[in-house]
């Protein structure tokens, strides 16, 4: 994955918690869409290896839990 392929999704998560409080309907596989094109990169794993769980706060703000059972890292490759 691209370093502005992450940037995207983020801005993209970002922008929809803060447009609005309430989750819209379909957020939640969005948001597990983005976390796989992310972990992807980096992890070999099945797709039932990836569980993303978001809770609000009595308050304002949101807990994400992302829980990954992967085998193995991908090698990476530096500069």
């Amino acid at each position: 994955m691209s370093r502005e392929a992450g940037e995207a999704a983020y801005e993209r998560l970002k922008q929809s918690m803060a447009r609005d409080k309430t989750l819209p309907e379909g957020f939640m596989s969005l948001l597990r869409a983005d976390l796989d094109t992310v972990l992807k990169a980096y992890f070999e794993y099945g797709e039932s290896d990836l569980r993303a769980e978001l809770t609000p706060w009595a308050g304002e703000g949101y807990t994400l839990t992302v829980t990954l059972s992967a085998p193995r890292a991908k090698q990476v490759k530096l500069l």
